[in-house]
């Protein structure tokens, strides 16, 4: 790892040894969507969010009996109440479509 910092250290012509606090590697918040979009064009699989993702994971720990709380936790809500307002409602019959609707974009052939 440290040969990738010195890399890219190279690369932008910084002297991390006279400027160790200096950042070499551009971020944005977009970087982790572009890699992700990226990612998902190389492996022939439709376009999703990593949004969508989350929804996905929230909604099968609520659909398997994760306690609220638990999950909430987990995504950072400022309240129980947040998520229980996103994901407590969802009935099984709702998740099971959405599982269904997820597979048959990963089964498409773009």
């Amino acid at each position: 790892m440290f040969e990738a910092v010195v890399s890219q250290a190279k690369i932008r012509k910084i002297d991390i040894s006279k400027n160790p606090d200096t950042k070499v590697f551009s971020y944005t918040k977009e970087t982790p969507r572009v890699h992700f979009q990226n990612l998902l064009k190389a492996l022939c699989l439709p376009k999703l969010r990593l949004h969508d993702i989350r929804h996905m994971i929230a909604t099968t720990l609520v659909q398997n009996g994760v306690p609220i709380q638990d999950i909430s936790t987990m995504l950072g809500h400022s309240s129980i109440a947040i998520t229980e307002k996103r994901y407590a409602s969802t009935t099984k019959e709702q998740a099971s479509n959405a599982t269904d609707s997820f597979n048959s974009l990963m089964r498409k052939d773009n």
